[in-house]
């Protein structure tokens, strides 16, 4: 999810503790990179909010948070729900051969034989994964799950993904 140029990271879930604290769960590919921010971005109440980190902590699957200016549980009530944003620039760095699933959309999609087969449109994430959607020229949807049996190769330099796409699509 993007807001703004800002991307999606995570989802404060609720408040904890009566000292202003809030559950998060992270929305990204890398959830253990989330207590790494120093800030995040909410919209609150029309507006663009930012939220500096206080201390953050792992709590088993989730992260507990506590954000400055928000010490009481009657204003980390109000914020329960919000997305905390990034911007792109301030994205925790992945490995080497890392990416986040954002970078793939807009890419080209071709098959194995070369013939075009559309534009990635998005990224759709569902259990049991994710699914691409792609746009094709007659303006049909593709949708096709995100399984490496799929992916045979991207290339961010040229734009482009390939995919092996199963007969009938």
């Amino acid at each position: 999810m993007r807001y703004r140029g800002l991307i999606c990271v995570g989802r404060i879930l609720k408040s904890y503790g009566a000292k202003g604290e809030v559950v998060v769960v992270s929305e990204t590919e890398y959830p253990e990179t989330l207590v790494e921010y120093k800030y995040f971005y909410i919209r609150y109440k029309g507006e663009q909010k930012k939220l500096d980190v206080e201390t953050a902590k792992k709590s088993r699957r989730r992260f507990i948070f506590k954000f400055k200016d928000i010490e009481t549980l009657e204003k980390a009530k109000a914020i329960e729900g919000h997305y905390l944003f990034v911007k792109r620039e301030d994205l925790i760095e992945t490995d080497d051969e890392g990416f986040y699933v954002f970078d793939l959309e807009g890419l080209t999609a071709f098959d194995e034989k070369g013939k075009k087969v559309g534009i990635l449109e998005t990224v759709m994430k569902r259990k049991p994964y994710d699914y691409f959607i792609i746009l094709n020229e007659e303006g049909r949807e593709i949708i096709l799950p995100a399984i490496k049996e799929y992916i045979k190769k991207i290339d961010f330099e040229n734009e482009k993904i390939i995919l092996n796409i199963p007969e009938g699509l």
